[in-house]
């Protein structure tokens, strides 16, 4: 499973009480889990390791297993936080995206052009540690995909979601 062992899939699956993940360093592998499907044909899907959820696609497909047109993509993993003090997270969105961190919606809405740039209604305080992250977006129609998501926190200004900070 793209260098997800079975050992990492049950350490995932065991938070601590506060909902950090019981991780060792090693456990850990580069970038996101990415799920991607055609919402116009049912049967093209893909997979693959991202390094973080950036793209700016215009009318073309993610991926070569799907066709032009407007699809769906899921990224699941890990996210690192160090900071002490609420995180804001914001993104360029033309589509819809929800984003969860340790089961909380951290950043939601749909914006229709590539310039729209979503904020986030509510921040996040988490303890230092790794947490579930999940970010579904959705393509839409006529519309070219985009997606860049920042944050921000007490100690720095808002910038890209780097990629070293995600993991799987």
């Amino acid at each position: 499973m793209h260098g997800v062992t079975l050992f990492s899939m049950i350490i995932l699956s065991l938070p601590a009480a506060d909902g950090r993940l019981e991780l060792e360093p090693d456990d850990l592998r580069p970038g996101l889990i990415a799920e991607y499907r055609s919402l116009a044909d049912e049967k093209a899907k893909a997979s693959r390791i991202e390094p973080k959820p950036a793209f700016t696609l215009g009318r073309s497909s993610p991926h070569p297993r799907l066709p032009a047109g407007p699809f769906e993509v899921i990224y699941a993993g890990v996210i690192s936080i160090r900071d002490t003090g609420p995180l804001s997270f914001s993104a360029f969105v033309s589509g819809e995206i929800v984003m969860t961190i340790d089961g909380v919606v951290v950043l939601e809405g749909k914006g229709a052009t590539e310039t729209t740039r979503l904020n986030a209604k509510t921040t996040i305080e988490r303890p230092g540690g790794e947490y579930r992250i999940s970010i579904r977006y959705r393509s839409l129609a006529d519309v070219p995909a985009r997606l860049q998501i920042w944050w921000a926190g007490p100690g720095f200004a808002s910038e890209p979601l780097p990629a070293w900070r995600l993991g799987h």
